[in-house]
C-alpha cells in the first residue's frame, strides 16, 4: 500500500534523472550543432581546396602550351634574325639578341611578382568564417551583464 506522505515527496530517483536527461539533452544538441557546423566548414574548405586545384591545374597547363609554342616561335624568329644580320653584325647580333631576352626574363620576373602580391589568399571564405565562428563562440560564452 501507497503511504501519502510518499505521494506528495518528489522522488529523489526521478528528479536527478530528469536533470540528467535534461543536462544530457542539452550536450547531445550541443554535440549535434557543433558536428553539423564542423561538417559545414569542412565541406566549405574541401570545396575551395577543389577549386583552387582546378585552377592551378588550368593555368599549368596552359602555361605550358604557351611556352612551349612561343618557344618555337622565337626560335625560328631569332635564327631568322641572325642569318640576315650575320653579314653587317656577325656574332654582335648574337649578342644582341641575348641583351633582349635578358631584358624580356626581368620583365616577366617583374609581373610575376605583381601577380603574387594582387592574388587572393588561399582558403579565404573558410577562414573567414572560422574566424566568424569562433568570434561568436566567444560571445556565447562570455557572463552576460544584467
Amino acid at each position: 500500500m501507497t503511504n501519502e506522505s510518499d505521494a506528495a515527496q518528489p522522488n529523489e530517483a526521478t528528479e536527478p534523472a530528469a536533470v540528467k536527461a535534461g543536462l544530457i539533452g542539452s550536450l547531445s544538441q550541443f554535440g549535434s550543432a557543433l558536428g553539423e557546423a564542423l561538417d559545414t566548414r569542412a565541406q566549405l574548405a574541401a570545396l575551395e581546396l577543389g577549386e583552387q586545384t582546378q585552377r592551378i591545374e588550368q593555368r599549368i597547363v596552359l602555361l605550358l602550351v604557351l611556352a612551349i609554342g612561343a618557344g618555337f616561335a622565337l626560335l625560328a624568329l631569332q635564327a631568322l634574325v641572325v642569318a640576315m644580320l650575320w653579314d653587317r653584325m656577325g656574332g654582335q647580333s648574337l649578342a644582341v639578341l641575348a641583351g633582349l631576352w635578358i631584358l624580356v626574363c626581368l620583365i616577366v620576373s617583374w609581373r610575376l611578382s605583381l601577380l603574387a602580391q594582387r592574388s587572393n589568399r588561399p582558403f579565404g571564405a573558410t577562414l573567414d568564417t572560422l574566424r566568424r565562428d569562433r568570434e561568436l563562440l566567444a560571445a556565447s560564452f562570455r557572463p552576460h551583464k544584467p
